[in-house]
């Protein structure tokens, strides 16, 4: 992944990309995209055919944007942690 360097956001970038990557190390590749094209296609029409909330209510995706302001976060993040966003766990204390 590249990203010019000075970019305002590039930190987050990367620690987003880095998250996908554990969901990836955790699920296996294959399955991963499985299960991400089938949240997608069930979103699609959860949300009327609109592409940017189907796509930012796909579990990995709320996981990585949710979390990847914060600078600890891959160090403690718990196995499957995309699991809750799946469960609606999200936004709870």
């Amino acid at each position: 992944m590249y990203v010019k360097k000075g970019y305002e956001h590039r930190d987050s970038i990367i620690r987003h990309e880095k998250i996908h990557a554990l969901q990836l190390k955790e699920l296996w590749v294959l399955p991963h995209y499985m299960l991400y094209g089938i949240f997608y296609m069930i979103n699609i029409f959860k949300y009327k055919f609109c592409h940017r909330d189907a796509y930012r209510h796909i579990p990995f995706e709320q996981e990585a944007y949710t979390n990847d302001h914060i600078v600890d976060y891959l160090e403690n993040r718990k196995k499957f942690a995309w699991i809750k966003f799946m469960k609606g766990e999200y936004g709870r204390k």
